[in-house]
């Protein structure tokens, strides 16, 4: 009996460990996600030395190749954002074939449905209208961009110091 109860913690641990590995990451549609890598090579120059990708196939089995980029020492990071709800998975394809951190790794994400407040994630990523002169949200909502120009430093009166 007192064995039994010895590997009942050690059982827990086990089990939920797998648990937690095979769920997938969640976030919410249009959101960025950030998924990072770790390298197994140390490159003197990654930027010149190497190339990394991630092929993320989205629930409608269109395939997107996001490249990857170096995050300092043997981090690499990986973001996507997908208005498509559903399982999405991903793989790298990294130049140097030899290193596992970086080539074949693969995973998957849910992305649910945006829950929050803020417009631009609300509606959808933006594209032009079908007439060709506006802005619109996925979903079809005008979205208004508002710039501003700083006309006064195109005159004589903004001088260096005034900087």
């Amino acid at each position: 009996m007192k064995r039994r109860h010895r590997l009942l913690p050690l059982l827990l641990i086990v089990c939920f460990a797998g648990l937690t590995n095979a769920e997938p990451s969640r976030t919410e549609a249009n959101r960025v996600i950030e998924i990072e890598i770790q390298s197994e090579t140390q490159y003197e120059n990654p930027f010149l030395e190497i190339e990394l990708d991630a092929v993320f196939t989205q629930p409608d089995g269109e395939e997107l190749r996001v490249p990857g980029f170096w995050a300092g020492e043997d981090e690499w990071r990986l973001r996507n954002a997908s208005d498509q709800l559903g399982k999405h998975t991903w793989r790298t394809e990294c130049t140097d074939k030899e290193n596992h951190g970086l080539h074949g790794v693969t995973g998957e994400l849910t992305v649910v449905k945006y829950e929050g407040d803020n417009p631009l994630y609300k509606h959808g990523q933006l594209r032009v209208t079908k007439n060709r002169r506006h802005f619109e949200h996925a979903d079809g909502t005008p979205f208004f961009w508002l710039g501003d120009t700083w006309w006064k430093c195109l005159c004589k009166r903004l001088t260096w110091e005034g900087l």
